[in-house]
């Protein structure tokens, strides 16, 4: 039998490595439901690819979340406040992850037939289109948890190499 100090760094290492196992799972799941990404609209809500993607989001979503609160509580001691800063930001982004892919995988099919207008409506928010419809406080909830980062990334695209052109070239 190995000492106490021994056992619990050996509890430390296991845990580190699961945790390690779980991110790169995640980042696996990420790089497979976004291949050949259909439209998302009430058509699509009904299909078994939706179903399979949206679960699979949320099994990334949950084993993101493993993987970073073991990178995370691995290396507390020399993270301090802005490694914990970081980490509740990034828990927090795949805790709207897992409760939105939730959503897209259990609530939205269930009602898609009774209201397909508002699945429609939904959907169109949340891939950057308008909502025709009065989807009540999810445009707002969707606006705030799901800015429109393609077009953020695109400017600071455009900005960057307006940046490079200023620049004497060598």
């Amino acid at each position: 039998q190995l000492p106490d100090h021994q056992q619990a760094s050996l509890r430390t290492r296991t845990l580190t490595r699961a945790a390690g196992i779980a991110a790169v799972a995640a980042g696996v799941i990420f790089i497979g439901v976004q291949l050949n990404h259909p439209k998302l609209d009430v058509a699509s809500v009904h299909a078994t690819e939706w179903a399979v993607r949206s679960s699979l989001k949320v099994l990334m979503a949950a084993l993101a979340l493993v993987g970073i609160t073991g990178m995370y509580l691995s290396q507390v001691r020399r993270m301090g406040a802005l490694g914990l800063l970081g980490y509740l930001l990034f828990g927090a982004n795949y805790l709207v992850i897992l409760g939105t892919s939730f959503i897209a995988a259990y609530v939205l099919p269930s009602i898609a037939g009774s209201d397909p207008a508002f699945v429609n409506d939904v959907t169109a928010e949340a891939t950057n289109r308008h909502a025709v419809g009065d989807i009540g406080l999810l445009q707002q909830a969707i606006a705030v948890l799901w800015p429109d980062l393609a077009q953020y990334f695109g400017e600071l695209g455009a900005d960057v190499a307006a940046e490079q052109q200023c620049q004497p070239s060598r």
